[in-house]
């Protein structure tokens, strides 16, 4: 006879073989286990429940210490005797109270009994030395080896591990395997309309089990200390569903309405089905589907056990479709088959028996399900699709993919988040009701606004139509009322690009920072003594249009105090603490995006301003670095849910739903002191522990005068994440002062104190082409600039052409002004920015930013006339549409003084052509080198250029030297670059490079050693601005091809002037990125 101490071990070796060698799912086996040996007493019951969930639980690290003793890789054991050897070392580990002679003695009794006499030896060996030397076992390290210290600490699969860690950043990650360890007990649902949870809680622990109200629900319980959940006679009764807590949310998300008729195509084992027949109060009728008898056997136990009466359990496949059911649901629940990776706190054998490719497989099925049941639902009914897993695989792509594929709405759950979470919100505020639900904004265009809607699924009010027609012009409007024809045509042709004319323009940076440090009461008697004082009496048109606005600035100013007593806070006075101090600040930024929906809603330079609150509060004792780091997370994911409507044209040029919220770190005081603090830290660390994100548009004020652990730690942030930009604040402090912001994406304005009229691009790749044919478009034939006579030579002589290119940038530089003047004008009339100017002093510096497109292919295209031969190529019509360029000739991006002084050239001249102009408001003419996204859609429009550049190619983007013109590494495109002096482009230069990994280096200190020295050299010369993305074209390439992969969902990469999910992008500018010179030496 067997004592029934090793009954109950090798019983618990069976379930684990079974579920390891067979495939069972691990909570299947323990339960119909534990119902044939209910007999069992309780501590017997759960001692095989502890053992086999444990071992499950540990079983990664389990193997690693047997490996230790073993010189038989555990993978290369017998089944049984890997299993025996796993669940003893678990007792040895984990469980004190068992002697260690009895485990060990136990095993080899097993072994023995099992047909194992050969290797009860082994076992024994295994096992003795684990006992003697299990303190003794080194584990990986957390900082050298970080993905295998994770797999061997918390026992997951090293795939899985990376996915995470590729998404959510290195302390999320370890997060979630920490939390899957943490011992939770049974929720489970109350039905209330059986028994009071008074009652239902007095029968459970008359039963011996522990109660606690659930912080979530209130008729959600957790139950602990009970012996066998069958057993409870509250669950008997049908007053209790084991049921988590996040699949009830389902039903709260369902909100059924009396009499609904729901289908839940995927129900086993029903709790989600059963809770709205619950909430359906009896009426309306609720068809619980799924694939096979024996869940649909599980789903009637359950349905008769709860006496439900408005329900019914059917055998039915979802992925075939059921003509009966097609629109005629109210709800259809599709809480489909899943990797299920989000459960594995409760079944932890899920992780080793998911893989990338069974995963991809699930996908697959998800959204082959999802194809069939969206039928089902009727007009105006609700689709709840729901999985129990992490990962944006399953979920985000899933979803984006569903919405791009079937006319269905998104429709947020925040409404159903119970006020306990809400509370633990450090941040609040919304641009409208609900998350990322985007606001509808007439007053810059009404077309504008309904296409966004049309855009996003949502059908406009026609009366808004009505109103902003006939009633209210919008900004889009009276430009194109007051535009010439020679205008429209420059537009039309895009030689004049991206113009602020049926968008806000954004690019004024608001000084939220007012908000808290001073209170609204005050800001509003500033403002009002500004207006007591505008003018001299005489009422000339800017006095009368500078009274307007302060008036509608102290209107914002008392909006804002409005809208935040709506969130319960009253700021009329100062911040008095950290958590107020951000609080307040934000509610400055909120006030701005709710009103414009500009091409830039820059955050500006706050983090230092943030710090003095917290370290005074950490001072004091009464905030900790983790609530300071919990409140700088929050506001940031505020920052991250920016979103506003576009249209379809918008999204071309601005490629990835950028909001440019940008928001600066580091930086020096004019005394030369470093402004860099905690909070510079905590704002790049929310990249770590949130994962990549585009926004807000983190922007480092560099210096090689910074300390080095911070430039050491940007520089991680950027190998890591690629997902920051750096700008240079030893030529941006001698100009804007030490407390400036960036204003989009590389242009600065001193904070409070200035405002910049935002100013699009003028191709000078085209006004090249221009000056060649004589005004003539190269490519629809029109006569768009000037008629000066075009050049009728066979081969291009240089002298010619400069001078004709010259004529040239006169006239586009004199229309690109005239046109800026007027869209400004328009916008301060019809669209004025009130709540951002309401925290900028009245007496404001304007400055007026211009942009150049197709700079590096203009600066080679004359290297190319001056230094080789140039052929011109003519259509029947005699136009250039072609070039021959025989000969070699030095190109921009090599650090040839040869090309590079004409890239100097290029960029004082049309500066200087600039400030010849009157400019609105007498506004100080700046300029940029700076293309974004856009240079695929500007280059669309381009012809074949003498460079070799072919006709609709994209244009390089930014300052950014040619595709393919780098041919010397990384450091002399650097160094060509650096040489365009900044003084004649105060709004930019722009320079994005890509860097192969190994060609930084090969562990993660030398890359970033590398990199800080890279960028300390390149600043130093006087370069402006530098985006830095870490990462091979192999990755992109993939990326590109398997967008549904989870470590894409947050692959960030830098473009000129933001960062943006490569996903995100169109297939043409991946491919354009894809395109851009990847350095693989320095």
């Amino acid at each position: 006879m067997m004592t029934k101490q090793v009954n109950i071990r090798e019983i618990a070796l069976g379930i684990l073989m079974e579920i390891t060698e067979e495939e069972a799912y691990s909570h299947i086996v323990l339960r119909e286990v534990l119902e044939k040996y209910q007999y069992l007493e309780k501590r017997d019951r759960a001692f095989i429940s502890r053992v086999v969930e444990g071992t499950l639980e540990h079983m990664i690290q389990l193997d690693y210490i047997i490996e230790q003793f073993s010189n038989v890789p555990v993978y290369n054991m017998k089944p049984l005797i890997r299993n025996l050897l796993r669940m003893s070392v678990y007792q040895l580990k984990y469980m004190d109270s068992v002697p260690d002679s009895a485990v060990c003695n136990e095993a080899v009794k097993i072994a023995q009994r099992r047909g194992f006499y050969n290797l009860k030896g082994f076992v024994n060996g295994v096992l003795r030395n684990t006992a003697r030397r299990l303190s003794q076992v080194k584990y990986p390290d957390e900082n050298l080896d970080p993905l295998h210290y994770l797999s061997v600490r918390y026992s997951f699969p090293i795939w899985m591990l990376d996915k995470w860690m590729q998404q959510f950043g290195y302390e999320t990650t370890e997060k979630i395997c920490r939390d899957t360890h943490m011992k939770k007990g049974t929720v489970v649902r109350c039905d209330l309309q059986k028994a009071s949870k008074e009652e239902i809680i007095e029968e459970l622990k008359k039963d011996g089990a522990s109660v606690r109200e659930h912080p979530y629900l209130d008729y959600a319980l957790v139950l602990s200390d009970y012996n066998y959940i069958g057993a409870l006679s509250a669950f008997k009764k049908g007053w209790i569903t084991v049921q988590d807590i996040s699949s009830m949310l389902v039903a709260e998300v369902a909100a059924p309405n009396w009499g609904d008729y729901c289908i839940d195509v995927c129900a086993a084992p029903g709790g989600k089905s059963l809770h709205i027949a619950e909430k359906l109060m009896g009426s309306g009728y609720v068809e619980a589907r799924d694939v096979s008898e024996r869940k649909v056997a599980l789903m009637q136990e359950n349905i008769e056990r709860t006496e439900a009466i408005n329900i019914r359990a059917a055998v039915w496949d979802a992925t075939v479709r059921d003509p009966e059911s097609v629109k005629k649901a109210d709800i259809v629940l599709a809480d489909v088959p899943c990797s299920g990776l989000g459960v594995i706190g409760k079944k932890q054998d899920i992780k080793y028996k998911m893989s990338e490719k069974r995963q991809q497989d699930i996908i697959r099925l998800q959204r082959r399900i999802l194809s069939v049941v969206q039928e089902y639902v009727r007009p105006n009914g609700v689709l709840i699709y729901s999985t129990c897993t992490i990962g944006a695989d399953e979920n985000q792509y899933n979803l984006k993919w569903f919405l791009e594929n079937y006319p269905f709405r998104l429709e947020s759950i925040d409404p159903y988040i119970c006020e306990e979470l809400k509370d633990k919100e450090q941040v609040v505020g919304l641009q409208t009701d609900k998350p990322l639900k985007r606001a509808f904004m007439p007053f810059g265009g009404i077309r504008t606004a309904e296409e966004a809607c049309t855009t996003y699924g949502y059908t406009p009010n026609p009366e808004f139509h009505k109103i902003f027609t006939d009633y209210h012009k919008t900004h889009n409007q009276a430009v194109f009322d007051s535009y010439t024809p020679e205008m429209k045509k420059a537009r039309h042709n895009k030689i004049i690009t991206g113009l602020p004319d049926t968008y806000g323009r954004g690019r004024i940076v608001g000084d939220y920072r007012r908000v808290a440090l001073y209170g609204i009461d005050l800001l509003v008697a500033d403002k009002q003594k500004d207006f007591a004082n505008c003018g001299d009496g005489t009422m000339t048109d800017d006095v009368i249009r500078l009274r307007e606005e302060i008036s509608m600035q102290i209107k914002a100013l008392k909006d804002m105090k409005v809208m935040a007593e709506s969130y319960g806070y009253d700021i009329s006075e100062p911040a008095s603490n950290a958590k107020e101090a951000v609080q307040w600040t934000y509610f400055g930024y909120l006030a701005a995006i709710k009103t414009q929906n500009g091409a830039a809603m820059s955050i500006g330079r706050i983090a230092t301003f943030l710090d003095i609150y917290i370290k005074r509060d950490m001072d004091k004792g009464i905030l900790t670095e983790k609530e300071a780091q919990e409140l700088i997370d929050h506001m940031t994911m505020k920052f991250r849910m920016v979103k506003f409507g576009r249209i379809p044209a918008y999204n071309q040029l601005f490629s990835g739903d950028p909001v440019w919220a940008t928001l600066e770190v580091g930086g020096l005081g004019q005394d030369g002191r470093s402004m860099v603090t905690k909070t510079d830290y905590r704002f790049l660390h929310t990249l770590e522990n949130m994962g990549p994100s585009p926004e807000p548009n983190l922007t480092v004020l560099y210096s090689e005068r910074l300390p080095k652990a911070f430039r050491d730690y940007a520089a991680h942030i950027s190998i890591t994440t690629s997902s920051i930009q750096y700008e240079n604040d030893d030529v941006m402090r001698p100009v804007w002062g030490d407390d400036y912001s960036i204003c989009c994406c590389v242009s600065a304005t001193q904070t409070g104190k200035e405002m910049q009229f935002f100013g699009a691009r003028a191709n000078l790749a085209k006004c090249l082409l221009y000056a060649i044919n004589g005004g003539v478009d190269e490519k629809t034939g029109q006569q768009v600039g000037p008629e000066y006579k075009p050049i009728t030579s066979e081969y291009l002589d240089y002298d010619e052409v400069m001078h004709k290119y010259d004529i040239m940038m006169d006239w586009l530089a004199g229309l690109y002004v005239n046109t800026l003047n007027l869209i400004q004008y328009m916008h301060d009339k019809y669209y004025y920015e009130y709540a951002l100017m309401a925290l900028i002093d009245t007496n404001v510096r304007r400055t007026f930013a211009t942009g150049i497109a197709g700079f590096s292919h203009v600066v080679d295209s004359l290297s190319a006339i001056k230094y080789a031969k140039v052929k011109t190529v003519r259509n029947e019509e005699g136009l250039v549409v072609d070039y021959e360029t025989t000969g070699d000739f030095p190109k921009y991006g090599n650090d040839d003084d040869r090309a590079d002084d004409i890239a100097v050239w290029l960029l004082q001249t049309f500066m200087k052509k600039l400030e010849k102009f009157h400019t609105y408001r007498d506004s100080e003419p700046t300029t940029s080198i700076l293309t974004i996204t856009s240079n695929v859609v500007y280059g669309k429009a381009t012809g074949s250029l003498p460079d070799g550049r072919k006709a609709g190619e994209p244009l390089s983007p930014g300052a950014n030297p040619s595709y393919g013109a780098e041919q010397n590494g990384l450091l002399a495109s650097l160094n060509s670059v650096a040489k365009l002096p900044y003084e004649w482009a105060l709004d930019g230069i722009s320079n994005t490079q890509t860097i192969n990994p190994d060609a930084l280096g090969h562990s993660e200190e030398e890359r970033i050693n590398n990199l800080v020295n890279v960028m300390d050299g390149y600043f130093a010369q006087g370069a402006h601005h530098l985006n830095v993305n870490v990462f091979g074209v192999e990755k992109l390439i993939d990326a590109m091809e398997h967008p549904e992969k989870e470590e894409y969902a947050n692959f960030t990469i830098r473009v000129s002037g933001y960062a943006v999910k490569f996903i995100s992008l169109t297939k043409e500018q991946q491919l354009d990125v894809i395109a851009r010179t990847c350095h693989d030496r320095m």
